[in-house]
């Protein structure tokens, strides 16, 4: 049960760090246009996986 335990809280500290990140690039109001091309589609393959 130790180990179940641990990667839990890891695996819960690592979402909260990705979806903390995720906000404040929504919330940032400096934008690069060349950098945001494809950025609908990474955020669906970066959330996708972490809900389902």
């Amino acid at each position: 049960m130790f180990f179940h335990d641990f990667m839990m809280i890891i695996l819960t500290f690592i979402t909260m760090i990705i979806m903390f990140i995720m906000t404040m690039m929504f919330n940032n109001k400096l934008t690069n246009r060349y950098l945001l091309q494809g950025h609908t589609m990474e955020l669906l393959w970066t959330i996708l996986p972490m809900v389902t």
